[in-house]
């Protein structure tokens, strides 16, 4: 079977959030939430550092994690330095994923380390949206790996050298 979500060393660990390998039971919610998040259920969908929020139909939703204890910042800070600058924005190496575990660094923070709210009746506390909500947000990671340290605070500096912002482009100068 090939894996639909955290198919990379970046995202993995946000993926067992929802789906953590300590259970005692399967969660009969992940089927539906993954159906959701698969069928475009989540929209409005924010990522900043140590929050995530989004809407799913008329419900909204929130997710709070931890940032990195300055420490960890600080390494991975470095790390980000070191990376060649002929890489592709938002891409990340995975070597740099296991030189972080190397140094004891989470690239997610623990189940239990978020907060989670949502304006639907269940009261449990990942509800379906929020499950969905976490693999949309699992899917962005797949997709773009700086995402992940993005979300506990480091930002990324890794820029496309032919890439040039539309803000910055004299046009008078640049048709001559």
């Amino acid at each position: 079977m090939i894996a639909e979500y955290g198919v990379t060393a970046w995202s993995h660990p946000w993926l067992r959030i929802a789906e953590p390998t300590r259970v005692t039971r399967p969660n009969p919610s992940l089927p539906r939430a993954r159906n959701l998040a698969r069928g475009d259920g989540i929209t409005e969908l924010t990522v900043a550092p140590g929050l995530l929020t989004a809407s799913s139909g008329q419900y909204r939703l929130r997710i709070e994690f931890p940032l990195w204890p300055a420490e960890s910042a600080m390494v991975v800070g470095k790390a980000l330095a070191d990376l060649p600058p002929s890489l592709m924005p938002g891409d990340l190496p995975d070597a740099l994923a296991a030189e972080l575990r190397a140094h004891d660094i989470s690239i997610a923070p623990a189940p239990e380390e978020l907060t989670a709210h949502c304006d639907c009746r269940d009261r449990r506390p990942h509800c379906v949206h929020v499950l969905a909500a976490l693999y949309t947000l699992v899917q962005a990671v797949d997709e773009r790996p700086a995402l992940a340290v993005e979300l506990r605070g480091v930002i990324t500096t890794t820029a496309d050298p032919d890439w040039i912002p539309l803000s910055e482009l004299n046009v008078a100068g640049f048709y001559g």
